[in-house]
């Protein structure tokens, strides 16, 4: 097995967790499983997601169905709208606040640690995340992840449609302030 500490600590390495994320989403070839409490992706994250879908990859995504920052849920519900229409699956935790920060690529791929999808990870947080190149670890966050979404409900385009008026407005004016959460 691999280990490598990813962090954001330098200027220089601002991207370098960001880059990893990229790569291996863009590589995948069966299963792209993500949990994120913070996820407002940007563009190249979001393209490379749908590219994946297109791919035949399943691409599925766990979020907190209530945040603790509102402002990031209704911005991420506007963000994960098109994703769905594309063919990720977006789940959202019926739990208290979900924290968790994993992600896993075909199994072999992992990892854990403080980075969220959101531009405050990106260009402002000190994050740090453990990159794990082993097939045990993979496997055991997979299930993980089919245990947790048993406590999900899945967000479809229906029911962004069945959400209030207002709560489609403060979405998509949440998400033109992305940059800034």
């Amino acid at each position: 097995s691999f280990v490598r500490l990813l962090d954001n600590t330098r200027r220089r390495q601002r991207a370098t967790v960001r880059r990893a994320f990229t790569y291996v989403i863009r590589a995948a070839r069966d299963a792209v499983l993500i949990q994120n409490a913070y996820f407002l992706p940007d563009r190249g994250l979001r393209r490379a997601l749908a590219s994946a879908v297109r791919r035949g990859v399943n691409v599925q995504v766990m979020v907190p169905g209530r945040s603790d920052v509102r402002m990031i849920e209704w911005a991420s519900l506007y963000a994960m709208r098109p994703l769905v229409k594309q063919g990720v699956k977006i789940l959202r935790w019926r739990g208290v606040m979900l924290h968790a920060k994993t992600a896993v690529v075909d199994e072999r791929w992992s990892t854990i640690g403080s980075y969220n999808f959101d531009a405050m990870s990106r260009f402002n947080n000190l994050e740090v995340t453990v990159e794990i190149l082993d097939q045990a670890v993979g496997t055991a966050l997979v299930k993980n992840f089919e245990t947790s979404a048993s406590h999900c409900d899945p967000f479809t385009n229906e029911a962004w449609m069945k959400l209030p008026w207002y709560i489609k407005a403060l979405a998509w004016f949440c998400f033109r302030l992305r940059r800034f959460l």
